[in-house]
């Protein structure tokens, strides 16, 4: 998908981190308009004001809105992590994003976000968690988004991060573990591969070990 001529924006944001008016002010703030939740339970005991029925009523009230109109989609066949079909799980039965991420489902998703950004809307991914690299936001779907060469921004309060301090988090948080052990075994000094090489399969290397901490594990009696 071309990416050089799209007119919006694309964010994500972690509900946690707001009260519903400074959510709602916040998304104002960034001209947002179309709120979609990649939540596959749309509903919270915890944060009810996030529920599909009060997000839909939310959403409806245009006096909520700076540009006078907003609308909510839930893509949790596209975007979820409790997905039901085993072939996007690993053999430790957790949802393998790299995998998902090839599927039709979550393809077909992206394509409706592209189409949304082309015509001019300004999107956000909304999930729960506030911190980007702990939700599959970033990095399940912001990933492949920063992949694929668009731009893509993370609201939390007060300031927004880039899918780049992501990865950099992450690179901070597992290549530390792994140094010495790269070292020796000549990961990091390669005559074989240039520094952009190493360090694109360390970020991989780094994404694949998050999605494995954060990644949906099925109970027996949801199978």
């Amino acid at each position: 998908m071309d990416t050089k001529e799209l007119s919006g924006n694309l964010f994500t944001i972690g509900y946690s981190g707001f009260d519903i008016k400074d959510f709602v002010d916040t998304l104002n703030d960034f001209d947002i308009n179309v709120i979609i939740d990649v939540r596959s339970l749309p509903y919270s005991s915890r944060f009810s004001d996030y529920n599909l029925n009060n997000m839909e009523r939310l959403v409806s009230n245009k006096k909520n809105w700076k540009q006078g109109k907003a609308y909510y989609l839930n893509l949790k066949d596209n975007f979820g992590v409790r997905q039901t079909n085993p072939k996007f799980y690993t053999p430790e039965r957790y949802l393998d994003f790299e995998k998902f991420r090839k599927s039709t489902l979550f393809l077909d998703g992206c394509k409706r976000v592209h189409k949304g950004l082309a015509l001019g809307y300004n999107i956000v991914l909304m999930c729960a968690e506030i911190e980007p690299s702990h939700c599959h936001r970033a990095i399940m779907i912001a990933r492949w988004f920063d992949i694929n060469g668009y731009k893509i921004n993370h609201i939390l309060p007060g300031k927004l991060k880039k899918q780049k301090d992501t990865d950099e988090e992450l690179l901070k948080k597992f290549l530390k573990k792994d140094y010495v052990r790269n070292m020796i075994s000549g990961s990091l000094l390669s005559i074989d591969k240039t520094p952009e090489q190493i360090y694109k399969e360390e970020i991989e290397e780094a994404y694949r070990k998050q999605n494995k901490e954060i990644a949906f594990r099925p109970k027996e009696d949801e199978e």
